[in-house]
């Protein structure tokens, strides 16, 4: 990734010690019935604490914020399987990996996760929805409905490519978190208390009552800790940011269906993400940009299946004037992954970009 700094004034962090208010708003916050980590304490235990006891639980935190550490208990996590929502059971891509972390190392990220969402949330992306305050999928749903409306009204047309960053979460490398935060000119003191969380990281596996042997965690993000999921969209943030750029570089200016001045040509929600555009090879060259990311961004794309064929759905919106039939004004075309490659790189995995040594043969075509 690279580190030229994204923003242009260092955002107005906090580096003093946590307060007991700061403490007292993320404890209201911790939901009650929450199954404990590794240390069988409830976060119930921690909220009806006696004030004076507070006392000494801010002391602990703001020891290890100053210190940039944390205690080696903190590092282990219990890794439960979570059945996503209309997924087969028996596929073992169909579990969500969850972290059940110690419910004094959740607090101690919720207070890091506040005080960085506070400086650093105006200068993120405001195309990324997800993890953030006040914004939820409602607004991108909005926006893409106004979209449509718009271009309806036009007569014109307008395609959407939908994307998904393959095993987002699992595969942030956690050098990128650090480079991520250097480049919106976090200090280097609360950088250093972040990266501390995932110094050594480790885990095991919990079925019921059984547990594995200890692994350690090489890459990746805690799904569960209160901090992980704004630390990923600081890395996705920048990954688009990188994409603009590149995109510039190559055609000298960004898409913009509506306007030069404010381009607006994606929208995310965490790693759930859409491009549009009016013009289906404008498009397809903003794919092509986000295709060709260095591998050390540790992401690879993969365009949503619409069967079990080697082709894609790629969605073109038509006015009502210009479709011949009324029934639907949604045209779908099947478009083969293969026409989408971008330059350099080949399709290993049917309809899965993965980032692949030019100097490698490409496959024969089907």
């Amino acid at each position: 990734m690279p580190r030229t700094p994204i923003v242009q004034h260092p955002p107005p962090i906090d580096l003093s010690l946590f307060t007991l208010d700061e403490l007292d708003f993320i404890l209201r916050k911790i939901k009650n019935n929450r199954s404990p980590g590794p240390d069988s304490i409830p976060s119930e235990f921690w909220k009806w604490t006696s004030p004076t006891f507070r006392d000494h639980i801010l002391a602990l935190l703001n020891n290890c914020f100053m210190g940039a550490s944390s205690p080696e208990e903190w590092n282990e996590a219990h890794i439960v399987a979570i059945l996503k929502q209309q997924k087969d059971p028996l596929l073992p891509e169909s579990f969500r990996p969850i972290a059940l972390c110690d419910a004094i190392y959740k607090i101690y990220a919720a207070l890091l996760q506040r005080r960085l969402a506070l400086a650093l949330d105006d200068s993120l992306r405001t195309s990324q929805y997800g993890f953030r305050s006040k914004k939820s999928t409602s607004q991108p749903i909005f926006i893409l409905r106004q979209v449509l409306d718009l271009h309806e009204r036009r007569q014109g047309r307008m395609h959407f490519l939908f994307l998904d960053w393959s095993k987002a979460f699992d595969s942030i490398t956690h050098e990128n978190i650090e480079i991520a935060l250097s480049r919106y000119e976090i200090p280097e003191p609360f950088v250093k208390a972040v990266t501390a969380l995932y110094r050594s990281p480790t885990f095991r596996v919990k079925n019921g009552s059984d547990l594995s042997s200890l692994h350690v965690q090489q890459r990746g993000i805690r799904q569960g800790c209160p901090l992980s999921p704004y630390l990923f969209i600081i890395v996705l943030s920048c990954l688009m940011h990188d994409v603009e750029e590149e995109f510039t570089h190559r055609y000298e200016l960004l898409p913009n269906p509506f306007s030069a001045s404010s381009p607006l040509w994606d929208l995310e929600y965490a790693d759930d993400t859409v491009l549009f555009s009016p013009n289906p090879i404008t498009l397809q060259n903003s794919y092509i940009s986000c295709s060709t990311m260095p591998p050390e961004l540790a992401f690879t794309s993969t365009l949503k299946n619409a069967n079990t064929s080697n082709s894609t759905r790629i969605l073109t919106f038509t006015s009502v004037t210009q479709r011949k039939d009324n029934a639907n004004a949604a045209r779908v075309f099947m478009v083969r992954p293969s026409l989408w490659a971008p330059p350099s790189q080949f399709l290993k995995l049917l309809s899965t970009w993965e980032y692949i040594s030019p100097k490698k043969p490409a496959p024969k075509r089907i």
